[in-house]
């Protein structure tokens, strides 16, 4: 199998596999121009060519050795292989996974108690034998505990004491104990005049004060509470 470079009138023998590879493209030996050795294929070496050869084409190809000379060259419009991705970008890629993992791992460690109290996560834990398959202490948060609504009046009844009126919800997303509810009675420079902390098992009706309050369960409230006198004007509420 031969072919004809088309620029120098140079004639090479052709290997099969390579000329395969390369597409059919190929680079002259002799002037070191690509073509497309398929459009310029000879199953013989081809006839001398009666033409005069052109300026500076070389020697004629009548008497000329077939030259083996012949490398397959990149297809047309084919500037080589693309470009591996770069050490930087490698480097950025790496950084953010990096960054991602020690922030699920603090995240994690931030919130280790919640996630170990929670049922299903505990359950999972214990299955993989990462912790023992004991009764875990629930977990308190305060800052979980939200206030619905409030309202302080004076007893319909008695003049010497005053309704607290309370509703709350757990916004955790677990069951945790019930919380200490500290009352205390301000005046109109919002200074304390009285302080009171009422635990579970004072406000609760028909709750035990060891049952834990669930997640998105609304807990209302009722207290009385003696009435400190006429300065007192304001209140606030914490959960302990």
């Amino acid at each position: 199998m031969f072919t004809r470079c088309p620029e120098c009138q140079t004639v090479h023998a052709l290997n099969a596999a390579a000329l395969a590879r390369a597409s059919g493209a190929v680079r002259c030996g002799q002037c070191d121009a690509t073509f497309d050795a398929l459009s310029h294929l000879f199953d013989h070496r081809p006839a001398s060519d009666s033409s005069p050869p052109r300026p500076g084409a070389g020697p004629p190809v009548l008497g000329a050795p077939v030259t083996p000379s012949i490398a397959p060259g990149p297809p047309p419009g084919d500037l080589g292989q693309a470009p591996g991705k770069s050490p930087a970008r490698v480097a950025w890629i790496t950084a953010f996974v990096l960054l991602v993992l020690v922030t699920v791992a603090n995240l994690a460690w931030t919130f280790r108690e919640p996630l170990l109290a929670a049922g299903p996560v505990h359950r999972a834990l214990v299955s993989l034998g990462l912790v023992e398959a004991t009764e875990q202490a629930p977990v308190r948060d305060p800052s979980r505990i939200h206030l619905v609504s409030r309202d302080l009046h004076a007893h319909p009844a008695r003049d010497d004491l005053l309704v607290l009126s309370v509703v709350f919800v757990n916004r955790a997303a677990y069951a945790q104990p019930y919380p200490d509810i500290s009352l205390t009675l301000t005046d109109a420079a919002n200074l304390p005049l009285a302080r009171r902390t009422f635990e579970p098992g004072e406000y609760l009706a028909g709750r035990p004060p060891s049952e834990a309050l669930a997640p998105e369960v609304h807990v209302p409230v009722l207290l009385e509470i003696a009435d400190p006198g006429q300065n007192a004007v304001g209140f606030e509420l914490e959960f302990e």
